[in-house]
């Protein structure tokens, strides 16, 4: 098994404790709002911490799409939160698994940087592909992009524990 690694950070103008709140205590709820092609998101192993399986179901250009995360960590005093995708209808026959190592920071303004290590764990010894990782990278920067137009738009929202 290969382990492969990138890192890459994303800017939001939403504070950090808000945007880490709504990513990670709200998402199951957050998301389908934010993201209409989201049409759900179900814890369907465990209560929502660590050990728990969530399934995330969208609609895809011809059909549903199905992706297993697995919550691995959850780290409020830090703004940190680890996660796995583990499986689904479009998981790579090639990999193992996807860690995601997220960490909310303060950024410029009042807003946050969201810094993120991706480990790809092959099944081989061959690396991922490069467009595997593109369109990796490009779905986290949507998600983060949605969730944070998504808090910036909705001038009510409150966060909640």
């Amino acid at each position: 098994m290969g382990v492969f690694t990138h890192e890459t950070e994303t800017v939001s103008v939403v504070p950090p404790a808000k945007l880490y709140s709504t990513l990670v205590k709200q998402f199951n709820t957050i998301l389908p709002k934010a993201n209409p092609s989201v049409k759900s998101v179900q814890v369907i192993e465990g209560t929502g911490g660590p050990g728990s399986i969530k399934k995330i179901t969208s609609v895809g250009q011809r059909n549903a799409i199905d992706v297993l995360h697995k919550v691995d960590e959850i780290d409020e005093a830090n703004l940190g939160y680890k996660y796995s995708v583990v499986g689904g209808s479009i998981f790579p026959d090639s990999l193992e698994k996807v860690c995601f190592e997220t960490k909310v920071v303060g950024g410029s303004d009042g807003g946050s940087v969201v810094k993120l290590v991706i480990k790809y764990h092959t099944k081989g010894d061959a690396p991922p592909a490069e467009d595997l990782i593109k369109r990796g990278k490009m779905r986290g920067e949507q998600l983060f992009k949605v969730v944070a137009d998504y808090i910036v738009a909705s001038p009510d929202f409150n966060v909640t524990s």
